[in-house]
């Protein structure tokens, strides 16, 4: 078991490229994007059909009571053209009674400005129901603030960035270091090594510790750094944070097993990664939030995959201070997908060495 667990290492200090790059990766998406997220009001692009001026403009002036958002004033020709160019994800449709959103792209501020706006055309229907105005409002409730906190959805929206994009290059790094297997089975090292005195129970421990613990490093240096860096608290249920990150690493590497057993070649490792990790990724809610997906098949897929979880289970930890007990669901599907994924990697090979 020692024996392959060093000679991974051996291997991994005469070729750190593939390692160094994925790390690199991790901190420079999670800096760009997770700075964005958290620095300066996020900017609303609107347009109307029936308001007045006047009326356009006082809303607006309302709207931008808020610390978060900064609502602007356009038109629907300019904001579709800015949309089709790419230069602008959604644009903000106001009418006196109701708001509308155009889309382009996938945004993680959309879903901030969407409460936010319900919270205010909640507020004003009410007042109109009851035949009052905001003065009224103030003066049978002193209010202390005036404007709607979603610094919670923020800090939300800026874990899962965080997580999303660590754990998502953690798993290119963890695949594709089980390049070697793949290498060992086309050179016939691998049947060699099957055939050995040392038991296969040895040989896949000393593989699984390997690559368990070059992820765990990965994960632990991106978050330490994220700390220092950008400022990032992931709060002080580190045993949580521990267990959470160590299950998703074990699923991690049940599932590239897998993968190795199915294909032939390296070349065809080397094309299934990507389109795993990325499809994984767009899946479990790491580019943007599960809410995003709207079709029910898509919806069915994600529960396969690894990544949701991890990334559930870590932003349960760090933005609510979740429990063991609270866990335990995410947890399980995990667990299930380790042996799930292990028994087929496993029963692949031994049948193939055969």
């Amino acid at each position: 078991m020692w024996t392959i667990f060093m000679m991974q290492w051996k291997r991994l200090l005469k070729q750190p490229f593939v390692v160094l790059t994925f790390f690199g990766l991790t901190l420079l998406f999670v800096t760009f994007l997770g700075q964005s997220q958290t620095t300066g009001k996020v900017g609303v692009q609107t347009y109307t059909n029936d308001l007045s001026d006047q009326a356009y403009t006082a809303l607006i002036d309302e709207l931008n009571d808020s610390d978060q958002f900064d609502f602007r004033q356009s038109d629907r020709t300019t904001v579709e053209d800015r949309i089709k160019n790419n230069r602008l994800s959604f644009a903000v449709e106001l009418n006196d009674a109701s708001f509308s959103f155009l889309v382009g792209q996938a945004s993680f501020s959309q879903p901030l400005v969407r409460e936010y706006l319900t919270e205010v055309y909640q507020e004003k229907r009410w007042l109109e129901a009851n035949d009052l105005t905001a003065s009224d409002l103030n003066d049978y409730i002193p209010l202390e603030t005036t404007s709607v906190d979603t610094a919670g959805d923020s800090i939300q929206y800026q874990t899962q960035v965080v997580v999303g994009m660590t754990l998502y290059f953690v798993m290119y790094t963890v695949l594709f270091q089980m390049m070697s297997i793949a290498e060992q089975k086309t050179d016939g090292t691998w049947d060699r090594m099957m055939l050995s005195p040392v038991s296969k129970m040895k040989i896949f421990s000393g593989l699984f510790l390997y690559y368990f613990l070059i992820g765990l490093i990965q994960v632990g240096l991106s978050f330490l750094i994220f700390t220092q860096w950008i400022g990032f608290s992931f709060g002080d249920q580190y045993g949580l944070l521990l267990l959470s990150i160590s299950l998703f690493l074990i699923s991690i590497v049940a599932l590239g097993l897998m993968l190795v057993s199915l294909v032939k070649t390296p070349q065809q490792l080397q094309a299934v990664i990507p389109i795993v990790a990325t499809a994984s990724a767009m899946l479990g809610g790491a580019f943007w939030p599960l809410e995003f997906v709207t079709q029910p098949v898509l919806l069915i897929f994600s529960r396969v995959i690894p990544i949701r979880y991890g990334i559930e289970t870590l932003s349960d930890v760090i933005v609510r201070g979740a429990s063991m007990s609270e866990l335990v669901l995410s947890y399980g599907f995990l667990i299930a997908l380790t042996v799930l994924f292990g028994a087929i990697g496993l029963f692949f090979l031994e049948r193939k060495h055969n």
